[in-house]
């Protein structure tokens, strides 16, 4: 495999310093290497060993595993550090050129697919897939959900937060090998939504009128 990485993008270097995380050492080594290879890398199955393949004298694969899969760290702080900085740098870069004080909200469901034979990820499930199939003839699609909220002033767009979805089969069957504390409660997607609207609702500077835009399944006068 050809070595297409050298050292890191700059520009991602400074994206999380940014970000403020606070990452231990193998992670502040790894995050790097994974989100440049993620960026680059053009094959149709990102594992971390054909990600690692593209660095030059990058650590062993199963060292990055040992990361993702060991370290300390919470998906929720991570996210959290990133809808801050979006949400700052939206405004910030709006405001300098005198946007209109207007914010489109996208919301969305999307269906990532993954290899039919693929099981050892948690989220991963056979799921509705509404754009191959028809009312009469449903295809299901393994793959994982995750419902998505975009912001939008004037021609500057950011993916601001998302959640992934758990069919209820699945959230049976996680739910199995966790302690009673640790079980993971069923969300529908109204609910995901609603929860991350809720949460923006919170955070959106006064004087800003707010546009929500969905498809159908999504029209509630409950949600809005």
């Amino acid at each position: 495999m050809l070595k297409q990485i050298v050292h890191h993008s700059p520009k991602l270097i400074t994206f999380m310093m940014l970000l403020h995380l606070s990452l231990s050492k193998p992670q502040t080594r790894h995050v790097p290497y994974i989100a440049d290879a993620v960026i680059v890398s053009d094959a149709p199955h990102k594992t971390l060993r054909s990600l690692y393949g593209l660095i030059v004298e990058a650590p062993d694969p199963t060292n990055a595993a040992d990361c993702l899969r060991i370290s300390p760290w919470s998906g929720q702080d991570l996210c959290e550090a990133v809808r801050d900085f979006v949400r700052q740098d939206l405004l910030a870069t709006a405001a300098a050129a005198n946007a209109e004080q207007v914010i489109y909200v996208s919301l969305d469901d999307c269906l990532s697919p993954k290899d039919k034979a693929t099981r050892h990820l948690e989220p991963v499930a056979f799921h509705h897939d509404h754009t191959q199939g028809t009312a009469r003839r449903p295809v299901y699609t393994n793959g994982v959900v995750h419902v998505e909220v975009r912001l939008q002033i004037g021609d500057l767009a950011y993916s601001y937060d998302h959640r992934i979805y758990l069919r209820e089969k699945t959230v049976r069957r996680l739910n199995r090998q966790r302690p009673t504390g640790q079980r993971i409660p069923f969300r529908s997607k109204y609910r995901l939504a609603q929860e991350m609207l809720t949460d923006l609702s919170q955070r959106l500077p006064p004087g800003y009128r707010v546009g929500v835009l969905f498809d159908s399944w999504y029209a509630s006068n409950r949600l809005l």
